[in-house]
C-alpha cells in the first residue's frame, strides 16, 4: 500500500494533478504525450489498414480524451 510510504504523492495522485509525478514515474501530461505519439505514429505506419490496440486503462482513458479535446485533470 502506497499510503503508508508516500503520503504526499498519494494525495497528489486522488487530486489528479496532471503534472504531477510519482517518486519514479511520470506525470499525466508525459504519459498522454507517450500514449498519444505512439498511437499517431501507429497509424502512420500502418495508413489505410486496420489496427487492433491493445492497452491497460490508463492508456485507453488517455487516447480517449485526445479527440474531443478533454482535459487531463480529472477522474480517472
Amino acid at each position: 500500500d502506497a499510503l503508508p510510504i508516500y503520503p504526499d504523492a498519494w494525495a497528489r495522485w486522488l487530486r489528479h494533478e496532471p503534472d504531477d509525478a510519482p517518486p519514479g514515474g511520470e506525470s499525466a501530461i508525459d504519459f498522454h504525450a507517450r500514449v498519444v505519439g505512439a498511437v499517431r505514429a501507429l497509424a502512420r505506419e500502418h495508413a489505410g489498414r486496420t489496427l487492433a490496440l491493445v492497452t491497460h486503462g490508463g492508456g485507453r482513458g488517455m487516447r480517449l480524451r485526445t479527440p474531443p479535446g478533454l482535459p487531463q485533470r480529472g477522474g480517472r
